[in-house]
C-alpha cells in the first residue's frame, strides 16, 4: 500500500511541477495602444419640430445677389434657344470670357439679353455678330447696320477662320427676336436689301430672304445656277456684292449679274467685273489673241456708261478714277469718262491713302521722290521745317486735315494751314480740336513711347502714358469722350496674368468711368460694353449701367 501511495505522490507531483512551468512561460498581457474611452449612454436628439425652444423665422432669408447685377430673367429655369417673340424690342448680345495668358480676354459663349435688361436667352451661342454690309470696298470701310443678327454654334472650338465658318452651323435672327430661321447654314452674308443663307460650299442651295424673315426663293430655282461656271467660284462671286446684285461667272467665261431681290438674272459680255459702287462697276472685255482686258464702266441699267478701252481697272474713289491706256500713258476720269489730269509721262500716279489726294512719283527709280497732289491736281508744299523737299508721308485724318513728320517732329495740314509740334513723334487722329500723339520715352527708351491728348491749344486732356492705346467715341462725326486702355502683351506677371484696365475720359481731362476689362462703344447704338472675366455690362452714353450680367447668374439653371 506504502509503495502505491508513493507512486500516485510522485506522479501529483510532476503534475504539478508542469503546470507551474507552463504559468512561469505564458506573456503577460499587453496594455491598449490607447486607453479605451468609456461609454457614455447616448441621449436621444429630438427632431427639429420637437424643438420647441429654437424659434426659426425665415422670412428674414433674401436671396444672393451677385455683384454687378441688374437684370433680371424672361422666366426660371434653363433658356438654351430664342423663343421668337413680338414683345421683346431691341436684343443685345452679352457673353463671358476667359482670361489668357497673355491677360487679354477671348469671349467664349454669348447670349441675348432685352434693352430692358431681361436675359432672354442663356450662354448658348459660339458666336452672335450684328448684320452689316460693306458699301464701299475701296474708301475705307464704309459699313451699314441692319436690323439683323448671326448666330453661330461650333462642332469643335475653332482655331482658325476655316475652322470658324466650316465645322459649325448658322441662323439669323431678327433684332427684335421676331424671327429666326434654323441652324441649317454655314454661312450667312448680309446685304442691303435681303440675307443669303449657304447651306453648303458646293451648289446655288442658296436660301434668300427679307430683314422680315420672308423666305423669298432658293437659288437652285432658276435654271442659270445650272450655267455657273464651277464650285469655287460660285462662293468668290456671291460673297462679292454690291447693294441689289451679285455677279456669277457663267460656264462660257462670261459673268450674269443677278438681282438679289427676285433671283432674276442678266447676261453680258462681259469677262470680268466688279461689284456696283455708287451705281456703277468696272467691266472688261478681252483682248482678242490675248489674255488681256480692256476696261469701261456700266451702270446699274447695264448700259455702257464708258466703253471698253483702259489697260487698268477703272475703280472710283470720291467720284474719280486713275485710268491708263495701252501706251502706258495715266489720266484721271470721272463717271462719265471725262479726263480731268494727264499724268506726265516721266511719272506715275496713284491715290494717296484714304483721302481725296494723289502722289505722284518718278518712272525712274534712281529717283527716291515723289510729290502730293490735292485733289485740284495742285502741289502741296512741306512745311519749312520739316526742312525736305518732299514729304517723308502724308496721311489723311480727316475733314481735309493730313499729318506728316519726321525727326524734327509732326504737322498738321490743311491747305494753307500748318500747325507744328516739335516734341510729337506722330499724330493719329485730329478732328479739328483734339489730338492724338505720340511721344518718346521719358527715360530715352527707343522702343518705349507714351500716348496722350491734347487740344491744338495745348491743353492736356488724356496725359501721356506708356503701354496704352487711345481710341477716339465720335457720335455724327463729333468727338465726346477717349477711350484709354493699357496693353495687353506688357500686363502678364510672372504670378499670372492680369486684366487690362480701361479709363473713359471727357473732352475736358475728366474720368467719367474705369475699371478692369475691355471698354468698347457701339456708335450705331450710342452705347458702352464692358467685358471682363467677371461680368457684362451695357452702358449708357453717358457711361451709367443699365444692364449687368455677372455670370454666375447667367448660368443654365
Amino acid at each position: 500500500m506504502k509503495s502505491k501511495a508513493n507512486k500516485i505522490s510522485s506522479i501529483l507531483a510532476m503534475v504539478l511541477v508542469t503546470v507551474l512551468l507552463i504559468t512561469s512561460c505564458k506573456e503577460p498581457e499587453r496594455p491598449s495602444p490607447q486607453p479605451q474611452p468609456e461609454e457614455v449612454p447616448s441621449e436621444e436628439v429630438p427632431s427639429p419640430e420637437m424643438r420647441l425652444d429654437v424659434q426659426v423665422d425665415f422670412s428674414v432669408l433674401t436671396p444672393f445677389i451677385p455683384q454687378h447685377s441688374l437684370h433680371t430673367r424672361l422666366h426660371e429655369g434653363a433658356m438654351p434657344e430664342l423663343v421668337t417673340s413680338n414683345s421683346y424690342g431691341m436684343l443685345l448680345p452679352y457673353s463671358n470670357a476667359t482670361l489668357l495668358d497673355d491677360g487679354s480676354l477671348q469671349a467664349t459663349k454669348f447670349g441675348f439679353v432685352t434693352i430692358d435688361g431681361v436675359v432672354v436667352t442663356d450662354l448658348i451661342y459660339d458666336g452672335i455678330d450684328r448684320a452689316e454690309y460693306i458699301h464701299n470696298w475701296y474708301v475705307g470701310v464704309e459699313t451699314e447696320k441692319y436690323p439683323a443678327y448671326r448666330l453661330s454654334i461650333h462642332d469643335m472650338i475653332p482655331e482658325t477662320e476655316w475652322e470658324y465658318y466650316n465645322n459649325g452651323k448658322m441662323a439669323a435672327c431678327a433684332l427684335d427676336g421676331s424671327w429666326i430661321t434654323r441652324f441649317d447654314y454655314i454661312n450667312i452674308v448680309f446685304t442691303g436689301s435681303v440675307i443669303l443663307l449657304y447651306r453648303d460650299d458646293y451648289t446655288f442651295d442658296i436660301d434668300v430672304i427679307d430683314y422680315n424673315g420672308k423666305h423669298l426663293y432658293n437659288m437652285l430655282d432658276f435654271y442659270w445656277a445650272d450655267d455657273g461656271h464651277n464650285d469655287t467660284e460660285r462662293r468668290i462671286v456671291m460673297d462679292i456684292i454690291s447693294d441689289r446684285y451679285a455677279h456669277v461667272r457663267l460656264k462660257n467665261n462670261t459673268y450674269a449679274f443677278i438681282d438679289l431681290l427676285d433671283g432674276s438674272h442678266h447676261s453680258t459680255s462681259f469677262i470680268t467685273v466688279d461689284p456696283f459702287i455708287d451705281g456703277n462697276t468696272p467691266a472688261g472685255v478681252g483682248i482678242p489673241g490675248t489674255y488681256y482686258v480692256n476696261w469701261g464702266l456700266i451702270n446699274t441699267n447695264f448700259e455702257v456708261i464708258i466703253e471698253p478701252r483702259y489697260k487698268s481697272m477703272p475703280f472710283f474713289k470720291y467720284g474719280r478714277a486713275i485710268v491708263q491706256r495701252s501706251d502706258d500713258s495715266q489720266y484721271v476720269i470721272n463717271t462719265r469718262g471725262e479726263v480731268l489730269f494727264n499724268v506726265p509721262d516721266a511719272y506715275w500716279l496713284d491715290h494717296s491713302y484714304e483721302g481725296p489726294t494723289y502722289i505722284m512719283f518718278s518712272k525712274n527709280g534712281s529717283d527716291p521722290s515723289w510729290t502730293f497732289l490735292s485733289s485740284e491736281f495742285e502741289e502741296i508744299i512741306p512745311p519749312a521745317e520739316l526742312q525736305m523737299t518732299h514729304f517723308p508721308y502724308l496721311q489723311y485724318l480727316s475733314n481735309g486735315w493730313y499729318t506728316t513728320g519726321d525727326d524734327v517732329g509732326s504737322f498738321l495740314i490743311k491747305e494753307n494751314e500748318v500747325y507744328y509740334f516739335p516734341e510729337f513723334e506722330h499724330i493719329s487722329f485730329f478732328d479739328g480740336e483734339s489730338i492724338i500723339y505720340r511721344k518718346g520715352s521719358i527715360d530715352g527708351n527707343e522702343t518705349s513711347y507714351r500716348l496722350g491728348v491734347e487740344t491744338i491749344d495745348g491743353v492736356e486732356i488724356v496725359p501721356p502714358e506708356s503701354d496704352i492705346s487711345i481710341i477716339p467715341v465720335t457720335q455724327n462725326d463729333i468727338t465726346t469722350a477717349f477711350i484709354v486702355s493699357t496693353e495687353l502683351q506688357w500686363y502678364t506677371t510672372g504670378l499670372g496674368s492680369n486684366q487690362s484696365t480701361f479709363k473713359l475720359y471727357d473732352t475736358n481731362g475728366n474720368i467719367i468711368s474705369q475699371g478692369t476689362g475691355v471698354l468698347t462703344y457701339h456708335e450705331y447704338l450710342d452705347l458702352y460694353s464692358v467685358q471682363n472675366d467677371s461680368y457684362f455690362s451695357w452702358l449708357d452714353k453717358d457711361a451709367n449701367p443699365i444692364i449687368s450680367i455677372p455670370f454666375l447668374s447667367s448660368l443654365m439653371d
